[in-house]
């Protein structure tokens, strides 16, 4: 019996694509087990992922099998399904229960019960010009310039504390950690003594948890990450800042694409955009856009992606170094589908957008550009060309210790490999064992790489096994970019 056949066309549309979410989802928290569920079934390798991309009709017979395998109940399934809205706090709830929790939180959690129940008597700001004293506390070191934010009163200004919140928010990109203790020091010493309405103080420490809990998510903090968005979250939600949290739900996305959970990172954006569209916050809907756009890229949806990156592009006008970097985003993540599809002229010219927007100071987008440009120099089989370029990439981001270094590696051994440098291709698959601690706890991507070195010392490495592990990889990391 086919679903979609028997089911009248008037409604049918928007209930396929909600169960396709739903078994997206539930696909997405399976990623280990997957494979042997459809084998265990009788069905074909990727029979499920088919569905939920709408290549194979949904056949009641069949879905109700993969319930029953998956032991899921069907009533609460389509209930959820076709009914519910997604349960954000839940999602981020999964996330903290497999971590540990930095007790710098405890610190946090202080805060937000003071600073919504307490009022300042004076709220006189000090006249000193705040982007003058962003700019003189940035020239110190991190521990002088959170020595200085307790200390002295010239910086309780809320002027001052949104700008170096600003501030912070793009030294992640180059200074994770530094940006994570600053950020947590804005909060805990600057927020509650700022002369300026509950209110307001209330919007800033908002924004201070969302840059705090976006460096540890970058730093592989994600427990950390997961709890200090759910503070957040709350918090905005009880004040009805709706605002703040489009925002955070855009910045508490990134821990599910980060584990390759693209569909429940689509649910937290999707509840963002509808909150900009009701707020008409076209700038804010332009970058969520892009994210979902790199969602879909990572589901293989490439021409949905491209629609989602093109509206965003349509949308994020204006100079501002924020907005500056969005586009670069958006401009990276429409070469990748265009180089998807086989289109490399285009993925080239999106390409060559992206660095026109880049800042030469921000050294991960640089490092994600060069290792573009080597991807595309391989797929032209300019092999010289990339790997002299995956090179440069690999050790952009070793020196950054981030985790993409391990999928750059890769790119490399598969572009020796296609030289006929074969041994030296066999020398760096074998050293992979360095990249192990980046998927500590991740049970698929440490036996795909154990599998790879296996592989190579026995001298039987292919394109093909290189392939399989980038495959693996990717399915549980994303290229994280904001």
């Amino acid at each position: 019996m086919n679903y979609e056949r028997d089911q009248p066309k008037s409604d049918s549309a928007d209930s396929y694509r909600r169960i396709r979410e739903a078994l997206r989802i539930e696909k997405d928290r399976r990623w280990g087990e997957v494979g042997k569920i459809e084998a265990d079934l009788g069905y074909s390798p990727g029979y499920l992922a088919k569905i939920c991309r709408g290549q194979e009709s949904i056949k009641v017979d069949r879905l109700l099998r993969l319930l029953h395998r998956m032991e899921i109940d069907p009533g609460r399934f389509f209930a959820n399904a076709l009914d519910a809205r997604p349960n954000n706090d839940s999602l981020l709830e999964e996330i903290e229960r497999f971590g540990k929790i930095e007790p710098r939180l405890a610190q946090i959690e202080k805060l937000i019960r003071e600073v919504e129940s307490s009022e300042i008597s004076d709220l006189t700001p000090p006249t000193t010009d705040p982007s003058a004293l962003v700019a003189d506390l940035a020239t110190c070191k991190g521990r002088e310039q959170r020595r200085r934010l307790g200390n002295a009163r010239k910086y309780r200004h809320p002027a001052f504390a949104a700008a170096y919140l600003e501030h912070l928010d793009s030294l992640r990109y180059s200074n994770a950690n530094e940006a994570r203790l600053s950020s947590l020091a804005v909060a805990v010493k600057l927020i509650p003594v700022l002369p300026a309405p509950r209110q307001e103080r209330i919007k800033l420490l908002l924004k201070a948890i969302g840059v705090y809990a976006s460096c540890n998510r970058q730093q592989g903090k994600f427990a950390t990450a997961a709890r200090a968005f759910r503070l957040a979250l709350s918090l905005s939600r009880r004040q009805e800042l709706k605002e703040a949290t489009a925002e955070l739900l855009q910045r508490a996305a990134y821990l599910f694409t980060d584990n390759g959970r693209y569909s429940a990172a689509i649910e937290l954006l999707d509840e963002a955009i509808i909150i900009c569209v009701d707020l008409d916050l076209q700038v804010v809907l332009g970058t969520i856009m892009v994210d979902r756009g790199s969602a879909l890229y990572n589901l293989g949806e490439y021409e949905e992606s491209i629609q989602a990156i093109s509206r965003a592009l349509g949308l994020l006008q204006g100079d501002s170094p924020r907005i500056r970097r969005n586009r670069l985003v958006a401009y990276q993540a429409l070469s990748r589908d265009h180089q998807a599809l086989g289109d490399l002229e285009q993925a080239d010219l999106a390409l060559e957008k992206a660095v026109a927007e880049s800042d030469p100071a921000e050294e991960l987008h640089r490092a994600y550009l060069v290792w573009d440009y080597g991807v595309i120099a391989l797929a032209r089989h300019s092999y010289d060309l990339a790997e002299s370029r995956l090179r440069t990439a690999l050790e952009m981001f070793e020196r950054m210790k981030d985790r993409n270094k391990a999928m750059v590696a890769l790119d490399l051994i598969k572009a020796l490999k296609v030289q006929g440098k074969s041994l030296e291709a066999m020398e760096m698959a074998t050293g992979m064992a360095q990249y192990l601690m980046s998927y500590r706890g991740n049970q698929v991507a440490e036996a795909s790489i154990c599998d790879l070195i296996q592989t190579a010392f026995e001298g039987r490495l292919t394109i093909e096994a290189i392939e399989r592990v980038q495959v693996s990889l990717a399915s549980v990391q994303n290229h994280s970019r904001r």
